[in-house]
């Protein structure tokens, strides 16, 4: 299993905490997991969208460079169980989904077949991106398609209908479930032994480095198990 993971430094000193979560969690279910680090610095650590977007684009691009199966991930993630079965399954990408606010891509998973739709996704999330924050900004472009996520997120919806109903191409868009694939804010108390990856963002982070912020409902044994990989 290939590991695309960007290390992106946005001045916290955090990151490098957790990409050794991120490599140690990975590497000790999935032994020989290959990770292939997309380091880089912000061009403005101030600009939060750009740094995400920056992020996006990178490891999108890393992905298509490969030319083989990988999964892209943000580097937020702990690995509780192996994620390679993904690919026993029929796709050209695979996305995580959850009932609110739909995608998040914080975990997806690429085959050189869907290289095309990944270009045009990239390409979608920089035209999104400009739209938002440019010269004329429309600052609720993303409120009026909250249903998706944020700007990749909305990207990836934008392209998939232009796709179908545009283009009329076939692309195969399997949905994974967030619960299982990629335990967000929405998932966090229903981990269980069937979770394969957790996303250790927002509240989980911030109680991840600091014990006097209060632990989310249901994550003591997640933030115990961060800590002890981070030692």
């Amino acid at each position: 299993m290939r590991l695309i993971v960007v290390n992106q430094d946005n001045g916290t000193g955090r990151i490098d905490a957790m990409f050794k979560v991120f490599k140690a969690s990975a590497l000790a279910v999935m032994p020989t997991a290959e990770i292939v680090e997309v380091k880089f610095p912000p061009l403005d650590p101030k600009n939060r969208a750009l740094m995400i977007n920056q992020a996006f684009v990178a490891a999108a691009k890393e992905a298509i460079k490969t030319q083989e199966p990988c999964a892209v991930c943000d580097v937020d993630l702990m690995f509780l169980r192996s994620i390679d079965d993904a690919f026993a399954s029929d796709f050209d990408v695979a996305v995580t989904t959850r009932d609110k606010m739909k995608y998040n891509t914080g975990l997806w998973f690429y085959r050189p077949s869907g290289e095309e739709f990944v270009s045009d996704w990239i390409d979608n999330s920089i035209r999104i991106y400009e739209k938002v924050h440019g010269p004329r900004p429309d600052k609720d472009y993303i409120t009026k398609n909250a249903e998706h996520g944020g700007i990749d997120q909305t990207a990836l919806a934008a392209t998939r209908a232009i796709w179908e109903h545009l283009y009329e191409k076939k692309i195969g868009v399997l949905e994974l479930p967030c619960k299982e694939w990629n335990a967000t804010q929405s998932e966090w108390e229903f981990v269980d032994s069937f979770t394969r990856v957790v996303h250790v963002k927002s509240q989980l982070r911030n109680a991840c480095f600091n014990r006097n912020i209060a632990v989310p409902k249901g994550c003591s044994a997640i933030v115990k198990q961060w800590g002890e990989y981070v030692k």
